[in-house]
């Protein structure tokens, strides 16, 4: 006996759940949410009511527990030994601060493709590392500039958040 067939075929017999064919009309949208990586059914379920599906959530769960299982790791999320695994958000973080990374590297090669694929996150990053040389006596630009600058990023509460007690960090940056 053969896996369970999901997607269908013309001249198939599918074994899947007649409730399951309810969801047909929004399967290329799942499919490409799926491999966008997305495997949060709660959130494909909100994403197809507000594109008019009218099913309720446990179809969507349904959906995705089958297409979990029929993926090459059984639905397990592990992956085989060797497979770069992207970091976690800490090592993400001190990546993108990071002065120089090699882009021979795997993690260099990481930074440049999410950089490149992410715009507002370079304008994000760039502005942080402008940041980070006053706040470390590193620069003689002033802190009212790169602030200015910050409201525009995705930093911009970190920003508003430090000129609203200006006066104070400008204070401790300039005692010994």
């Amino acid at each position: 006996m053969g896996a369970r067939s999901i997607g269908g075929g013309a001249g198939r017999r599918s074994r899947r759940s007649p409730r399951l064919r309810l969801i047909d009309a929004h399967r290329a949208h799942l499919e490409r949410r799926w491999a966008e990586g997305c495997r949060n059914p709660s959130l494909l379920w909100r994403e197809l009511a507000g594109a008019g599906f009218e099913e309720g959530y446990t179809l969507v769960k349904d959906w995705a527990a089958q297409r979990r299982k029929a993926e090459p790791d059984g639905g397990t999320g592990k992956v085989e030994r060797g497979a770069w695994q992207p970091p976690a958000s800490r090592r993400a973080t001190r990546l993108l601060m990071a002065e120089q990374l090699s882009a021979d590297t795997t993690e260099g090669n990481f930074v440049a493709r999410l950089l490149e694929s992410s715009p507002a996150l370079a304008s994000t990053v760039a502005v942080a590392k402008r940041l980070a040389a006053p706040l470390r006596r590193k620069s003689d630009e002033t802190l009212a500039g790169v602030l200015a600058d910050a409201r525009a990023t995705m930093i911009r509460t970190l920003a508003i958040e430090l000129g609203k007690d200006f006066a104070a960090v400008q204070a401790a940056l300039q005692s010994p």
